[in-house]
């Protein structure tokens, strides 16, 4: 389990089957584990449940952690509902390391909610609690980042983005690449506002076309191909390079391969080029398509 090698585990876990044996409970405990390693959500709650069951709190040297994992199983099938109902399980006084991921975890499901009051409150207390020190900090820091992006605060945003990036194997962060788009999102989004100067829109676009070739650099998402061919394009002298960023990508969704089109065609001073291109958008291969 510790090397990841998780149906290995569970073959191995397999074998011990009497309910009496003295290692079943930690067997039922680490089969849940397991299964929810693998994105088998299903097959993680029934062990867990399992494990619950098999004796009182006191009983049980994982109950609380068995309860932790229950409800960020359920989080992650998108039952907020029940998930809440296991995450309020922790001392509302406490502050160990599994309280601190049950609060994480409510304030997650407060802003997929779009409860942000809520989610203030939660984040009031976990910024009391967690240090920078702690590897939370930089999630916590993401979702506020997250919050405010969602609100359209993208000046605020930023900080908190910038925050969200560890140090150290920051791309080990499961909410790096995310991070990357939304930080370029907030540069591209102040730099089209109204009345911004030209000198100030010019730094907030490079600094997007910074970000989003770094993330393009570690993974060439249609998302972040897309986002710059668009930074691009806002930039006269720069357009030229759309055909080149686009021209030999290829993108699997109907509707990413007609922005595709759409703005290669915008961005071309090739008169036949840009004719041929909007021709092959009016098909009808594009005709679900909102370009």
């Amino acid at each position: 389990f510790q090397s990841n090698q998780f149906e290995k585990a569970l073959s191995s876990l397999r074998k011990i089957e009497d309910e009496q044996d003295e290692l079943y409970p930690e067997k039922t405990f680490l089969t849940a584990l397991c299964h929810q390693s693998l994105n088998s959500y299903d097959k993680s709650l029934v062990y867990f449940e399992e494990y619950l069951k098999l004796g009182l709190p006191r009983e049980l040297p994982r109950f609380s952690q068995a309860k932790l994992q229950l409800g960020i199983s359920y989080y992650r099938q998108g039952k907020f509902a029940v998930s809440q109902t296991h995450l309020n399980f922790f001392n509302p006084q406490g502050f160990s390391q599994e309280k601190l991921l049950a609060k994480t975890y409510l304030a997650k499901i407060s802003l997929k909610e779009k409860r942000f009051d809520d989610f203030k409150k939660e984040l009031d207390f976990l910024n009391r609690k967690v240090s920078s020190k702690n590897p939370l900090f930089f999630e916590l820091a993401f979702l506020q980042g997250e919050a405010l992006f969602q609100q359209g605060d993208f000046p605020q945003a930023i900080g908190y983005y910038e925050q969200a990036i560890p140090h150290k194997n920051k791309e080990q962060a499961k909410w790096y690449l995310h991070t990357l788009y939304n930080l370029a999102w907030c540069y591209l989004q102040l730099g089209n506002e109204e009345g911004q100067g030209k000198v100030v829109k010019k730094q907030l676009f490079e600094k997007a076309e910074l970000i989003l070739n770094e993330l393009i650099a570690y993974e060439k998402t249609p998302e972040a191909s897309l986002a710059l061919a668009r930074l691009y394009l806002v930039q006269e002298e720069q357009a030229e390079k759309v055909e080149f960023l686009l021209g030999n990508t290829h993108f699997e969704k109907i509707q990413d391969q007609a922005e595709a089109l759409y703005l290669r065609a915008r961005a071309s001073v090739d008169k036949d080029l840009q004719q041929k291109l909007f021709a092959k958008l009016s098909g009808e291969a594009f005709a679900s398509s909102s370009f």
